[in-house]
């Protein structure tokens, strides 16, 4: 979904070990969109590490309109805030 603009409309913080045993801390972000085919939102959910959020210098507040952006194997790599009047969810 290149160039989608979401809404964040919920964010939760989240604590486990992955399959090596570390600890991994971060959020779920909750998001909406406008479908372009069809009628009416879609939602999606995307898990950001803390560190990653950190590099990346901006973590999303609920309401905020922002894009994703991921790596080349689909790995998210940061929000881009969005201004409000680019269009909303």
């Amino acid at each position: 979904m290149d160039n989608v603009v979401f809404q964040v409309i919920g964010k939760r913080s989240a604590k486990f070990k992955d399959s090596q045993g570390e600890d991994v801390s971060g959020c779920n972000f909750y998001l909406i969109y406008s479908l372009d085919k069809g009628e009416g939102h879609g939602t999606d959910r995307v898990f950001a590490t803390d560190s990653r959020l950190v590099k990346s210098g901006y973590v999303p507040e609920v309401g905020d309109m922002v894009t994703v952006q991921y790596n080349r194997f689909g790995k998210f790599v940061s929000f881009v805030p969005v201004e409000a009047a680019s269009g909303e969810a």
